[in-house]
Parts: structure tokens; sequence; C-alpha cells
């Protein structure tokens, strides 16, 4: 199935996957500040620590600063999550890494997978993975609110 998704959007590779290299990652204002604030934290031989909404991509920051380790917390900074400017950024900068350089997403679709994964990458991830599947599963080419909503659906479903 992923296949056949990659195939009909062109995709180089499957977007928002977690297979990414640190060089690849989509760098977000918070996802900046904790990097930041890991890297002072070496430099200062300090423990911080840094916490966030499951999913808010407290792991990629500690996979783009690799911390030494010492006995005291120097710091604590909780990661908001993106803004809609940083989601919508986001989505382009994956489809990209995927081969893809136009806007795939409809405005309406970036708005919606925005307000309902609350800006949070891994929610994002999800979201727009199964509104590609919900797009490709109607034969549509552009992920509009429709497919958006689909995925919603089936993303929030108990």
């Amino acid at each position: 199935m992923i296949d056949r998704l990659q195939g009909f959007f062109g995709f180089t590779r499957t977007p928002f996957g977690r297979d990414l290299a640190p060089s690849m990652l989509h760098r977000h204002t918070s996802h900046g500040e904790a990097v930041a604030r890991i890297g002072w934290c070496v430099v200062e031989r300090r423990i911080g620590v840094i916490t966030g909404e499951v999913g808010a991509g407290k792991t990629v920051a500690v996979r783009a600063a690799l911390a030494a380790l010492d006995q005291r917390i120097g710091l604590r900074y909780a990661m908001p999550p993106m803004t809609a400017e940083e989601t919508t950024s986001y989505l382009r900068h994956h489809l990209q890494l995927a081969g893809r350089s136009d806007p795939l997403f409809s405005d309406d679709a970036a708005s919606l997978i925005h307000q309902t994964s609350r800006g949070y990458p891994r929610a994002v991830n999800n979201l727009a993975l199964q509104a590609l599947v919900a797009a490709f599963a109607t034969d549509k080419t552009i992920v509009d609110e429709s497919s958006t909503r689909a995925a919603v659906a089936e993303v929030t479903a108990e």
C-alpha cells in the first residue's frame, strides 16, 4: 500500500516517517529552542530536562543535540507545540524530503491538521499520512479538507 501511495504521489521516500537523519529534521521554533538549551547543558556540563506532550518532538531534539550528563539539572524547558505556520512549513518540509516541491495539502487541509494535532509533530505525522491514504483511496491528486476529515475520523476513532 505504501509503495503504491509513494508511486501515486511521486514520492522518493515515505513522508512523515521516523527514520530521518538529524540533518533532515524540520527546525521549528520550539525545536530550535530545545536544541539550544541542550547545547547549553553540554557546554556547561549540566543536566537539563526537556518536557512536552507526547509527540512534541522531545526525542528528535535530543537526537539533534546528544548531551553529556552531569549530576544536576541546570534548566527546565517545556516544548510548546508548533504554530499553524510552522505546521504548514513542517508538512512542506516532509513532502520535499519525499520528492514533492508543490503544496500537496490544501490550506484547509493543513489548517485542519494543525487544529486537530494541536501542533504536535507526531500527531501531524499520523494525520498527514492518513490524509494521504484517504486522498489516494479516492484518487485525488491533492489532499483536501474532505480527505483530511476522513483522516481525523480514522485517527481519533476509539
